[in-house]
């Protein structure tokens, strides 16, 4: 009995505990570099010229984004209250995986959801805040631009969509790519 009571709330730690913390840290990180590099703007134009943090790579630039990745639908008037409703509808569809990797004591799944919600949470408030999402670090190689102009919480969606592929080739039950051999994957299974 005590045994079981122990696991159960390491899982609870483990599975929403944690997770929360690391949701809000998530948000915070966002957001309070949001607001720096939008004061840092106002101070010194980031938009005409651009900080290069690594010549020929990483640079800090500002923008504001009405439209979704890479200015997508930026120019037209119903785009914002599209992102609003697609976000909401991914929200939910987020909580209810998360249901399902909590009921299946999947550790990665869970992180990977929470920082795509994190990143997701973390673009939706500077729709709702500003009509427009804030962007600052550009990305370079070889003089050919990486990426269009992005943020932290682009940085945790793309983070947690990878951690997610992972899951579903390598650790899922039904993953092409997981270890048969018996030996211990990157699933944790409720044990610790």
């Amino acid at each position: 009995m005590q045994g079981t009571r122990a696991l159960r709330m390491r899982k609870i730690i483990r599975l929403i505990i944690i997770p929360v913390i690391v949701f809000a840290a998530l948000i915070a990180i966002d957001q309070i570099t949001k607001l720096c590099f939008k004061n840092f703007n106002e101070t010194r134009d980031l938009r005409t010229n651009p900080v290069s943090v690594i010549n020929g790579f990483f640079y800090i630039e500002y923008t504001e984004n009405a439209g979704s990745a890479y200015g997508f639908l930026s120019g037209k008037a119903w785009a914002q209250t599209f992102f609003k409703v697609l976000t909401c509808v991914a929200l939910v569809l987020f909580a209810l995986l998360y249901v399902y990797a909590y009921k299946k004591s999947q550790t990665l799944m869970a992180y990977s959801l929470v920082f795509i919600t994190g990143g997701t949470v973390g673009n939706f408030i500077d729709r709702l805040a500003r009509g427009r999402v804030i962007d600052f670090m550009s990305a370079e190689f070889f003089g050919k631009r990486l990426f269009g102009i992005f943020n932290f919480a682009d940085l945790f969606l793309t983070a947690g969509v990878i951690m997610i592929l992972v899951y579903f080739l390598f650790v899922d039950e039904s993953a092409p790519f997981r270890k048969k051999d018996g030996k211990k994957d990157l699933s944790d299974n409720g044990q610790s």
